[in-house]
């Protein structure tokens, strides 16, 4: 019997990875499951694949960055569907002016949940994951001289957790021990309509 060459060997094996994990629903939302989906769909020039998640019908939610294409380095924002067979489904982009930035992406219950940036103003938002129509957007007052930044999301049936970084102190907390140069971390709890519940 003439054995496989190793290195097809690891190709199928990949494919096979690629194939299964949509099929249960338990795609990882991690940056290497990235690297394979964006190594098989054609992504438009300067696209950037930051987090995957999937559904109970194994279709696949990316969403990333994409560079502005007028010359300048701004980027937008932007979030895809693909069913099981990786046809595109629809597309949703959107940003300012400005450089704009994704961090944080989650589905939960029919609905996709995303953190990040938008002009240097920092945001969750909740998208319906049939369209990607915007469903509301919660936005984080910005104060003066603190550089605060939303990291992650997840969310459950108790609510929306966010996780972020700032470099002083939120209204209501405690001061943290001083140590120059570094940031603090935080969380927040959202119900799943958008309003805050608690900090820390």
């Amino acid at each position: 019997m003439i054995k496989a060459p190793r290195v097809k060997r690891i190709v199928m094996i990949s494919v096979a990875i690629l194939i299964i994990f949509p099929a249960v629903g338990v795609l990882p939302n991690k940056t290497a499951s990235a690297h394979h989906i964006q190594s098989i769909v054609q992504l438009t020039t300067g696209q950037e694949i930051r987090k995957i998640a999937t559904d109970s019908t194994s279709a696949i939610y990316v969403a990333g960055n994409i560079k502005n294409q007028t010359g300048t380095p701004h980027s937008d924002i932007f979030i895809r569907k693909y069913d099981l067979a990786l046809n595109e489904v629809w597309t949703k982009q959107f940003g300012t002016s400005s450089s704009d930035e994704l961090r944080g992406f989650e589905y939960y219950s029919s609905a996709l949940y995303l953190v990040g940036s938008l002009n240097g103003v920092q945001f969750l938002s909740k998208r319906d994951a049939a369209d990607g129509s915007l469903l509301w957007k919660v936005e984080l007052a910005a104060i003066s001289g603190i550089d605060i930044k939303l990291e992650a999301v997840a969310v459950d049936s108790s609510g929306i957790y966010v996780g972020g970084t700032i470099n002083g102190i939120l209204a209501g907390q405690e001061s943290p021990p001083a140590m120059p140069g570094v940031s603090n971390g935080f969380i927040r709890k959202y119900d799943l309509t958008g309003i805050e519940v608690w900090t820390r």
